[in-house]
């Protein structure tokens, strides 16, 4: 499961760093909204692929048959990865034009182009049913093989919804996960703000941090599951979140400094929205897991936001405002470093 997570959500981490690459290529010129419009859109179809392709596998397809196709998205993240890293460490320009971006905008192409083709696949196959019948359970059922669905999962049962709302562990995960996602959020927010570093390498080193944050956390807690369960991950991820903000308050006026905070709290940020999950199909099962993570992704993502993003901006602003001011941004940051420290080490 860790894995497996790790890489559809290695994908978005790395999101950030490959949309602001193809925007900075249009940046200022008539193109940059029809662009933003064709993102959307193309995100958009990424997602059906994902939908559809997954609902029509048998069951066993998707850890024998695909093995190889996972293998190729894992070397499509990495290589992302590496373009990302590249683009922050060095600018290679020619007649004005950014060299990596451009790859990574032509990379993104042919895999969405790959997507489609999948998509015209499927429905040339299937026809107009791959929109409202569901066949996994029923190629199971016609293969005899109706239990392999459960077999592989694992834990389908669990508890049930307000079985789940009146655990305690519940609702301690919820608080550490939106911490997680507020710190993670004011960071992606400030990057523009903090003085002393360029906007762009900011940006793409958080999205190599968030990227290595989804997967590597997830990897590792298969693999060493029977000597560190997911929770001691999280653990680590907590203690990462908290040396961080020790970075960023010690590194104001270093921007080596401020790059490796950066990362580290992008690393720590994305640990969250792989472990979590995981978590909570352990401990709850998987039979009502869409109530149970859907309304903790609900209050942690949108606490996350108001409290810590907007409250921190606000409170810094009244006891050290105006911070849009030159003479006060480092006390204002200061303050907000220090804010995230305390309540990552809570």
């Amino acid at each position: 499961r860790g894995r497996a997570v790790g890489l559809v959500m290695t994908t978005f981490g790395l999101s950030a760093g490959i949309y602001s690459s193809l925007i900075h290529i249009v940046e200022g010129t008539s193109i940059e909204p029809n662009l933003l419009g064709f993102l959307g859109i193309s995100m958009g179809s990424i997602s059906l692929v994902c939908v559809l392709g997954i609902a029509k596998m048998p069951p066993g397809h998707l850890l024998t048959a695909h093995g190889a196709r996972a293998t190729h998205a894992l070397g499509l993240c990495i290589l992302a990865l590496v373009l990302i890293t590249l683009r922050a460490l060095w600018t290679l320009q020619v007649h004005g034009l950014d060299v990596i971006a451009v790859v990574m905008a032509v990379l993104y192409v042919l895999v969405l182009a790959f997507q489609a083709f999948l998509v015209v696949r499927l429905f040339l196959r299937r026809g107009w049913s791959i929109f409202f019948q569901h066949t996994m359970l029923e190629e199971a059922s016609a293969d005899g093989t109706a239990g392999a669905l459960t077999a592989v999962s694992g834990e389908v049962d669990g508890s049930t919804f307000s079985e789940a709302l009146r655990a305690v562990e519940y609702w301690l995960l919820l608080f550490v996960f939106l911490i997680g996602i507020g710190i993670g959020q004011n960071m992606v927010n400030s990057i523009g703000d903090i003085p002393g570093i360029d906007v762009a390498t900011g940006v793409a080193i958080f999205a190599a941090g968030n990227a290595v944050g989804r997967f590597v956390p997830g990897y590792l807690s298969d693999l060493l599951f029977r000597h560190l369960d997911r929770m001691g991950f999280i653990i680590i991820a907590t203690a990462l979140l908290c040396v961080s903000q020790v970075v960023m308050l010690v590194s104001q006026q270093s921007p080596i400094g401020i790059y490796a905070g950066i990362f580290l709290t992008a690393a720590a940020f994305g640990s969250y929205w792989v472990l979590v999950p995981a978590v909570e199909a352990e401990w709850f099962g998987r039979l009502h897991f869409g109530k149970i993570h859907g309304l903790m992704l609900f209050l942690a993502g949108d606490g996350g936001v108001v409290a810590l993003y907007k409250g921190l901006a606000s409170f810094a602003e009244s006891t050290r405002g105006p911070c849009d001011a030159s003479s006060r941004v480092a006390g204002c940051f200061e303050l907000k470093w220090l804010l995230c420290l305390a309540l990552s080490g809570l």
